[in-house]
């Protein structure tokens, strides 16, 4: 984990997480963010000003992320918030300090659950490698279709068997999860990574620019229709889970 803004040239790619802004420097420079990798100085901002504060209202304090840390922090009294997140670790939070006054702050208004496909500009130029790239989309769509309407065998494949948490805790991840959005309209897309371009840009001083140019509009429909496709096929999901999330929310 790395704390603090990075800047970097050339090519970057996160597996693990960074507390602060991640710059680029130079036209070459290129950045991936993988399924595992976390940037999160954007979430702490937005949850500031959800809660209506300012980095100045707070003392943040550093401490390791690996573990229970976090949440012993939090019971011990050692900080008064910590980015927990939804899903099994809020509900073990709940569960084993809830009676002593643990609680939640719900999830601000704001997205941060964007799934993004980072590509070099060249691959897009290769028409060829920019045919293997619309493959994948599909591919990816048709996959996530059949995880929506597979949620046990998803359970038991990937989380019980790959990930190690038990059975109920998997259902309460899919269900905290939600119902994955694939639109076939990115607007709402543009104008969430603009917001977020915005903000960082007065908070770092450095130029915004048009988050539009960030995305390539030929592939817009592609992962929305093969999606869709996906879950006519599947038709309605095979089992109806019993675990529910106490809410979507943010210690």
């Amino acid at each position: 984990m790395i704390r603090g803004d990075l800047r970097f040239s050339g090519a970057l790619h996160l597996d693990g997480r960074i507390e602060g802004t991640v710059l680029g420097e130079g036209e070459d420079a290129m950045f991936t963010l993988s399924e595992h990798g976390q940037v999160q100085g954007e979430i702490v901002l937005r949850t500031l000003k959800a809660q209506r504060l300012t980095p100045r209202d707070v003392t943040l304090v550093e401490l390791p992320s690996t573990g229970d840390v976090y949440l012993n922090a939090l019971a011990g009294g050692g900080v008064d918030a910590a980015p927990i997140g939804a899903g099994v670790p809020a509900r073990r939070y709940l569960a084993n300090f809830g009676k002593d006054g643990a609680r939640l702050f719900h999830h601000s208004d704001d997205r941060d659950d964007l799934t993004d496909l980072y590509v070099r500009e060249d691959v897009l130029r290769d028409p060829a490698k920019a045919a293997a790239l619309a493959a994948y989309v599909k591919l990816w769509a048709r996959a996530s279709a059949w995880i929506q309407t597979h949620p046990d065998e998803w359970i038991a494949t990937y989380y019980v068997k790959n990930q190690g948490v038990t059975r109920d805790d998997g259902a309460y991840i899919v269900h905290a999860s939600g119902v994955r959005e694939v639109p076939r309209d990115w607007r709402d897309a543009v104008n969430i990574e603009q917001a977020a371009i915005d903000l960082l840009s007065r908070q770092t001083g450095r130029k915004a620019f048009d988050a539009g140019s960030l995305f390539d509009r030929r592939f817009e429909t592609l992962a929305a229709d093969a999606y869709a496709a996906g879950l006519a096929q599947a038709g309605p999901p095979k089992v109806q889970l019993a675990a529910q999330p106490e809410g979507n929310a943010t210690p």
